[in-house]
């Protein structure tokens, strides 16, 4: 009996001492960089609605490209994630399959970047947003984003956080049902705007591609509808109006409002049209031009009447 109780003595000495050099030497493996994101100081807002799509918050589901570097270094190892549903102004991301996980290195720092769409990377120089922005989907791989880049990070620092800003331009055109039309007509009607569709990079900045032809960018159907544009400016006169926002109403004839003015779009702003539609033509109402971060606007109050 004695020589029993002996053998359970050993036994749990011999599991204390397993469960100690367990605690106190646990086996190191290199560990996974986790992250999370925000869009460049978001603006409140009560509700998502198809215009303020990717506001403040990555869809779930879209993929961003980020990279990482030693320290200073020039050379990026890149892996795809995709967004997580959000919470609050913040997503988190998961490794998309078939990617490699980007991993801390066992000891110095490191820088990361990161990008979206997940087809864009530090080397590249040209980026075209989508002809028809009607769907989700085409609207957000149109909305070019770049985080700001994040240094000299180690193990130790945990979730890295990063801040994406907005490389192009919003516009938002809001319809109002004037004489003749009702709200279920408003609801069956298409937007479109007349843009050059290619940017390119330049100093560091985005901006239309010289020597691209203008074509129609489709925003969608609806009362409210937005699509992403290269930043650009589009001149008209009095003398030389040229086209810019198309409005056809079920299977009416398509009305075009033309501009007699100079309008500049530039990275990170959302540019707003109110337009009444009336059964004679529409109407421009009001302008309104704010960045996607803040809410001071300027406002323009000439109306056009076709």
């Amino acid at each position: 009996m004695k020589k029993k109780y002996f053998l359970l003595a050993l036994a749990a000495i011999s599991m204390a001492a397993c469960s100690n050099d367990e605690t106190e030497n646990p086996v190191v493996y290199a560990e996974a960089i986790s992250f999370s994101a925000t869009i460049g100081s978001p603006e409140t807002r009560a509700a998502s609605t198809a215009t303020d799509l990717q506001d403040t918050y990555f869809a779930t589901g879209e993929e961003v490209n980020i990279g990482y570097t030693a320290a200073g270094g020039s050379t990026y190892t890149y892996a795809e994630y995709t967004a997580d549903e959000h919470s609050g102004n913040t997503n988190g991301f998961t490794l998309k399959t078939g990617e490699e996980l980007l991993r801390w290195p066992a000891t110095g720092t490191i820088d990361l970047v990161a990008y979206h769409p997940s087809t864009v990377d530090a080397g590249t120089e040209e980026f075209a947003v989508v002809a028809d922005q009607s769907a989700a989907a085409d609207y957000c791989a149109s909305d070019l984003m770049i985080a700001d880049k994040i240094e000299g990070k180690a193990r130790v620092d945990g979730t890295q956080s990063f801040t994406f800003h907005h490389m192009l331009s919003k516009v938002v055109v809001n319809l109002t049902a004037g004489t003749g039309i009702t709200d279920e007509d408003l609801a069956n009607t298409t937007v479109r705007i007349k843009t050059v569709k290619t940017a390119a990079l330049s100093s560091g900045a985005w901006s239309a591609k010289g020597g691209e032809t203008t074509e129609w960018i489709t925003l969608g159907t609806g009362a409210s509808t937005a699509a992403i544009i290269v930043p650009q400016m589009i001149t008209g006169t009095a003398t030389d109006p040229i086209d810019f926002i198309e409005v056809t109403v079920r299977s009416n004839p398509a009305v075009v409002w033309k501009t007699t003015a100079t309008r500049t779009f530039t990275a990170n702003t959302v540019n707003t049209y109110g337009l009444t539609v009336n059964m004679s033509g529409i109407a421009l109402t009001s302008t309104e031009i704010a960045g996607w971060s803040s809410t001071a606007a300027d406002t323009d109050t000439d109306a056009i009447t076709l």
